[in-house]
């Protein structure tokens, strides 16, 4: 936790060479200052949260609590796999778990047929249309197997690259 207070307290703060506390009552202290001088909602964004220990999580509550008490308002962002999702569901974590909202983010799936199609408008020279290259039955046929951005891409250039 005491990484995330002083990735906060870097980014408030507007001095040059300031540098945050090493006790941690007096870091808190410091940091809500800071916070309350902003005047603005802080967001904090945290990946690759899922390997977040539940004592930090229970810390990073602990913080939003402090600076709501202090008139401020902290947001915390927690990007993860879907494991965290499920950590936040146990008992264990069921306070924190009562106060998130849970977004899953699906990224193109449904839409594969389309990404296709546009990256191969990216990709071509001008003149050249998609149909002249690839077929609809082979479009649709990729994008019924392939889910990521990145699978289409790469068997997209072996498509081409085997022809």
């Amino acid at each position: 936790m005491s990484v995330l207070m002083t990735a906060l307290f870097w980014d408030l703060s507007t001095e040059k060479d300031a540098k945050p506390p090493t006790q941690p009552e007096l870091r808190e202290r410091k940091l809500l200052a800071l916070i309350q001088k902003c005047r603005k909602t802080v967001v904090l964004f945290v990946d690759e949260a899922h390997d977040l220990q539940h004592s930090t999580l229970v810390q990073i509550k602990r913080i939003i609590e402090l600076v709501r008490n202090n008139g401020g308002t902290l947001s915390v962002v927690l990007v993860g796999h879907p494991k965290l999702k499920n950590d936040l569901r146990r008992p264990s974590l069921e306070e924190i778990g009562a106060r998130t909202n849970v977004f899953s983010l699906e990224g193109i799936r449904g839409h594969q047929a389309e990404y296709i199609k546009w990256l191969l408008n990216e990709c071509i020279h001008d003149g050249h249309l998609p149909e002249d290259l690839i077929t609809d039955e082979a479009i649709a046929f990729l994008a019924e197997r392939l889910m990521t951005p990145l699978q289409i891409e790469h068997y997209l250039q072996r498509v081409f690259e085997d022809a």
